[in-house]
């Protein structure tokens, strides 16, 4: 079965559009920092699918790579003299 991957603002009427006609359990995440978004997102999907929960995924990568920015930016510093 071919995955499907929609992005789509975090509208209800758009929501609606862009999930029209699909069948099954959708799997979403919601990609933001308001929290009255994300809780109208979750209602919006309650009944159609689960919440991919990217949280504890997104801090992996932040330490995996934290020392490289670190030193990138000191790099960019020292270019710079600033």
């Amino acid at each position: 079965m071919k995955r499907r991957v929609n992005i789509v603002a975090p509208d209800e009427s758009q929501i609606h559009k862009a999930f029209e006609g699909q069948e099954g359990e959708l799997t979403w995440a919601y990609v933001g920092e308001c929290v009255a978004t994300f809780e109208r997102c979750e209602t919006w999907f309650r009944e159609r699918g689960c919440r991919l929960d990217l949280g504890a995924e997104i801090q992996t990568v932040a330490q995996e790579y934290k020392q490289a920015y670190i030193d990138y930016i000191g790099a960019l510093g020292l270019r710079f003299d600033s």
